[in-house]
């Protein structure tokens, strides 16, 4: 880390979307690296993406989407944002709002996690989302000694950080 090569673009702003935003990777069981990101498709709509690379990043696959209906603005939150599980399990905790001026600006903005059985291949939300007051804003998800899930949030206002535990792999949370 004390020297880097020069940057080199691989996903484009100008391939039909308004931004691509925070990218995160993970190395997959099957030896691929997973790269998940933010696409900003429209004003209100923001999904989120997988690309695989088998040769280290020199090369990436077609875009997998792993967000679906309702359509609305689903964001990845800051920092790591991925985690793998004892169990294999992926998890992916994101924002979500049915528009962008909910995530930025009022309190209607809840907290799920996204998860993955089988390296990313399909992606399914789980059961409970979290809403608090005054938004339920960058969920962070850490793997507990017992095996529960904590997740972590912020609000917009109250200077608070809230946790729900997960004690079924982030199926369910608690309130």
């Amino acid at each position: 880390g004390y020297t880097w090569s020069e940057g080199e673009a691989f996903l484009l702003k100008n391939k039909g979307s308004l931004n691509i935003l925070n990218p995160t990777y993970i190395w997959l069981a099957t030896g691929e690296l997973g790269l998940i990101y933010c696409e900003k498709e429209e004003t209100e709509i923001c999904n989120i993406y997988m690309r695989r690379s088998s040769d280290n990043g020199l090369t990436w696959s077609n875009a997998q989407r792993i967000t679906d209906a309702p359509q609305g603005y689903t964001i990845l939150p800051s920092g790591h944002r991925v985690l793998r599980l004892s169990s294999g399990r992926i998890l992916l905790p994101v924002g979500y709002s049915v528009t962008v001026n909910d995530v930025y600006g009022s309190d209607r903005a809840i907290g799920y996690v996204w998860y993955s059985d089988d390296e990313g291949i399909t992606w399914h939300r789980s059961l409970d989302a979290l809403t608090l007051p005054h938004a339920a804003l960058e969920p962070s998800v850490a793997e507990l000694t017992n095996g529960n899930i904590l997740l972590s949030l912020r609000t917009r206002e109250e200077r608070i950080i809230y946790q729900s535990i997960s004690t079924d792999g982030g199926l369910t949370w608690a309130e």
